[in-house]
């Protein structure tokens, strides 16, 4: 829930005098990568309620969600900075954005950098070409990349495979989150993904490319799944998958216009269905 700037401000300035001015710390960071290039990075807040919070984001978000365990908190976003009361000892905030990652040709790159240690988790099935730091710890949470870094800024270049079509459970390969790698030599390592970055590449070029484009990221594939139970409304959608609205339009556009989903009428409903 976003207030006016106006009485958010002056909410802020009245609790001011009463909130003492002791320091929150972050006690963790998750930076989660989608296929799309946006990302959702989540902040575990330490707080002394009340407690006035003014959290620096890495750019301005798209869409923006403060919470406690007794529920969602009113917010002020500025730009990137972000203004809210806590009234617990532990708040989260899930910020989403656009334009942290870049892609060329079928190579992303992220950069991103925070002041306390992070993780980044990477979509299932991405292939590392490269990580512009030495130190780093590297595990996988279900199929997911995972690297763990200290404070300070960093630069992946990496490429995705094609995501499972069949929406089948897959194979749990690590039994679990993974051993941490990050003492490895990372030579063998650079060459072994480097030949599989080029099988890959092969693969996008292939057959299915249309139905690959259509599914690339993880919320085609939420909305597939969704439809693969019933058809439904966008609201329904928005609903079962917990995709927010502009986000959720454009996914559906895109699924409409490659084929994979068509939108029928049903009285004064638009409702949205697979091909078959």
């Amino acid at each position: 829930m976003r207030l006016a700037p106006t009485i958010y401000l002056l909410l802020i300035l009245i609790a001011a005098t009463y909130v003492g001015a002791y320091p929150y710390q972050v006690r963790n960071i998750l930076v989660e990568v989608y296929r799309d290039g946006s990302v959702m990075v989540l902040y575990d807040l330490v707080t002394i309620p009340p407690e006035n919070i003014s959290l620096r984001l890495p750019s301005e978000p798209f869409h923006v969600r403060v919470y406690t365990e007794g529920g969602d908190l009113p917010y002020l976003l500025e730009g990137d900075e972000l203004i809210f009361i806590s009234t617990s000892e532990r708040a989260s905030v899930e910020a989403y954005f656009y334009g942290l990652t870049s892609k060329e040709a079928e190579i992303w790159r992220l950069e991103i950098g925070f002041d306390t240690p992070y993780r980044i988790l990477l979509p299932e099935g991405t292939i590392i070409l490269s990580v512009s730091r030495e130190n780093y710890g590297i595990s996988f949470v279900n199929g997911s990349p995972a690297l763990d870094f200290g404070p300070g800024n960093v630069t992946i270049e990496y490429v995705t495979s094609p995501p499972p079509i069949d929406g089948g459970d897959g194979v749990d390969g690590g039994g679990g989150d993974g051993a941490d790698t990050g003492g490895i030599d990372p030579l063998p390592i650079i060459l072994i993904v480097a030949i599989a970055a080029g099988a890959t590449l092969i693969i996008l070029h292939r057959g299915r490319k249309r139905f690959v484009e259509a599914v690339e990221d993880e919320r085609d594939r939420l909305i597939i799944e969704a439809l693969r139970r019933r058809p439904m409304t966008a609201s329904e959608l928005m609903e079962e998958t917990g995709i927010p609205k502009s986000p959720l339009y454009r996914r559906l556009s895109k699924l409409v216009e490659s084929g994979v989903v068509e939108v029928v009428r049903e009285g004064q409903r638009r409702v949205y269905r697979l091909r078959e």
